[in-house]
């Protein structure tokens, strides 16, 4: 009896390891007489483990058994959906679903056929987070992948300590120049006796500033055009990439831009123009300023207990005669005396207009381009009765949606036709997910961008703004109903020829095999090229 205990006392510890006959091994061995005389924990411990073994075992050999009946549907060239249907059916619900029959045909298309599972990485080695944040601090644009791959730990873990330790991956932010220590303590001290002049003279709100900047001026641009909220946007053909640079000089203050001006191609900054220039911009300033200002004037005027007539007298002496009147400079007068010193206008009602609709619509069918100060010349009401009624006859200005070409109806009945055709094809053998479209544009290839770093929340990272390095290059580029399979951008000076358009077609054989095995294994590929000519682009 004692060798039995001592014998059961061994197989206690070596329970982990029980195979699925060992459960029935034990009964045989030692009988039920002896398994009565231990407690029940115990063999509840040693057959509920030996019966998770087993289970463990069985669940294993079921899934083994169901991936190979899975190649055996993919080899049918089933789809998944039905595999797994038919899978359930047999085995009962739930056996497999479409997802994983899906996940396991992928497998399969990319010539895999081994149904075991993938070795897995066992459990994390213990990080060194001072590590992690050493590699941080060396080098702030570092990304987690590297990390992890440095420290031979996962990317999650990677992410879960910076995380932890405050860090998140932002942007950069343009700054105009990267500034030192001492230049930054300057710009402090110059913004510190500002706002102090500022409270002593007030002359923030009349500073004008003015710049010059080299842009990027696109002068083919969308235009809105009125229809019907239900209707979809105007189509218009969309022009060629023409990209130029000018000069803009504007100016501005804290309400806004106040005048500005586009340099003509050729033409050159000298002095001469710069005074042209600031005359306009007086003009532009006396235009959208001087209400205001003249009014700064006339409160002035009014805190030093000076007349009316004075007032008007010296207003019209200083900025021209005909600036304003002794009336209005009494009425703004009278307006102080009662306590009000706004200098804004106030809101006045009016007797609001009617309208026939009938009208607005046939202003609109006319041309659907009419901005609203049109139609307010062409119907002699307000802007906001303008609005009103066009908003009452459900009408919205939306930008035109750029097209390749403008279309006529007989363009449009042929690539109807064409488009039936190529379905009614796709029915008797599908083609279109083997289809292969090829392109090639000019398109604006912009060299610098920001990058992200780890920096704290609240105190993003500033890198220095580079200049606009804009320049053409050719985009020759491949795709099919899944996405990107591959591009090359063509080197500058470099033309297209017969060698080089198969080197290119090499690559995108290799691109094909990488990404997408099935068409080069299996279906074949269609290739199709876009915007070519119809006897051309014959699919």
């Amino acid at each position: 009896m004692g060798a039995h205990k001592i014998f059961v006392s061994s197989v206690f510890y070596s329970t982990l390891s029980l195979s699925s006959f060992l459960q029935d091994d034990i009964r045989q061995l030692l009988g039920s007489q002896y398994l009565k005389e231990f407690p029940w924990p115990f063999q509840s411990f040693v057959f509920g483990k030996s019966s998770c073994v087993l289970q463990r075992f069985k669940m294993e050999v079921r899934k083994e058994k169901i991936r190979y009946i899975l190649q055996y549907h993919y080899d049918q060239d089933e789809k998944a959906e039905q595999a797994a249907k038919k899978i359930c059916a047999v085995y009962g619900p739930n056996t497999v679903s479409n997802a994983t029959a899906k996940r396991w045909f992928q497998r399969f298309r990319s010539g895999n056929m081994d149904v075991e599972d993938e070795a897995r990485s066992g459990r994390p080695i213990v990080e060194n987070v001072d590590k992690i944040m050493e590699i941080v601090e060396s080098d702030r644009h570092v990304s987690t992948y590297s990390i992890a791959q440095e420290l031979k730990i996962s990317q999650k873990t990677v992410w879960n300590h910076l995380h932890k330790a405050g860090l998140k991956k932002k942007l950069d932010v343009w700054v105009p120049h990267e500034l030192t220590q001492k230049n930054l303590l300057d710009r402090i001290d110059a913004c510190d006796s500002l706002l102090k002049r500022n409270e002593i003279d007030p002359f923030l709100k009349r500073m004008v500033t003015g710049d010059e900047k080299w842009v990027t001026y696109e002068n083919n641009s969308r235009r809105r055009s009125w229809s019907n909220r239900g209707e979809p946007a105007q189509t218009i053909a969309k022009p060629g990439l023409t990209a130029k640079k000018v000069l803009l000089c504007v100016w501005w203050d804290w309400k806004g831009i106040i005048h500005y001006e586009l340099l003509p191609s050729g033409q050159t900054f000298n002095s001469d123009l710069y005074y042209q220039q600031l005359t306009r911009l007086k003009q532009a300033i006396d235009q959208k300023r001087q209400k205001k200002h003249l009014r700064h004037v006339m409160f002035y005027c009014f805190k030093k207990d000076n007349s009316a007539k004075d007032t008007a007298d010296k207003v019209c002496t200083l900025y021209g005669s005909g600036t304003t009147t002794i009336r209005t400079v009494r009425n703004w007068f009278k307006r102080f005396r009662a306590g009000n010193f706004d200098l804004k206008d106030e809101d006045r009602s009016s007797c609001p207009a009617t309208m026939d609709t009938e009208l607005f619509k046939a202003l609109l069918a006319e041309n659907h381009r009419y901005c609203a100060r049109k139609l307010v010349d062409a119907t002699y009401i307000s802007r906001t009765t303008v609005h009103k009624h066009l908003i009452k006859i459900e009408y919205a200005n939306r930008c035109e949606v750029w097209i390749p070409h403008q279309l006529t109806e007989t363009g449009r009945m042929n690539r109807i036709s064409t488009c039936d055709l190529l379905l009614q094809r796709h029915e008797r053998v599908p083609f279109l997910k083997r289809l292969i479209t090829r392109h090639e544009t000019w398109i604006l290839h912009q060299n610098v961008h920001r990058k992200r770093n780890w920096s704290m929340e609240n105190r993003p990272s500033i890198v220095a703004k580079s200049g606009l390095h804009l320049k053409k290059v050719l985009l020759c580029i491949w795709w099919d109903w899944k996405g990107v399979i591959y591009y090359e951008l063509l080197p500058q000076g470099e033309t297209i020829n017969s060698a080089k358009y198969c080197s290119k077609l090499d690559q995108l054989k290799a691109a094909i095999a990488e990404k997408r095995p099935e068409l080069s294994n299996r279906l074949g590929v269609v290739f199709h090229h876009e915007n070519a000519k119809p006897h051309v682009a014959l699919v």
